[in-house]
């Protein structure tokens, strides 16, 4: 019973989060590894290496822009598989004669 409680509060936990990160315009950096789903540090990698749009004001603390990050998230879309693929062709198979040894 208790167990199923703590289970339903940490579930009601992370969806509030969730609606309070969707609502928000700004988001600090605790907030955007949230949403990004990145481990803090890996957010600070992204942001040092300026991968990652960020604004730090003068009081040295970073925010993001969520519209920003959601637009970094999809920018870097991969191609599907049938894009990498040539359609077919019909390759023809030279056969070599093979060097005799004896010379």
């Amino acid at each position: 019973m208790i167990k199923q409680l703590l289970t339903d509060l940490s579930e009601i936990k992370d969806l509030l989060r969730e609606k309070n990160l969707l609502s928000r315009d700004i988001l600090t950096v605790e907030q955007a590894s949230d949403f990004l789903g990145l481990s803090l540090s890996s957010l600070y990698k992204h942001t040092s290496s300026r991968r990652l749009p960020h604004y730090k004001p003068t009081n040295g603390k970073i925010y993001f822009r969520r519209a920003e990050l959601e637009t970094w998230i999809l920018s870097n879309v991969r191609p599907e598989i049938q894009e990498l693929v040539p359609a077919k062709k019909s390759f023809n198979i030279v056969h070599r004669k093979k060097k005799s040894l004896a010379a």
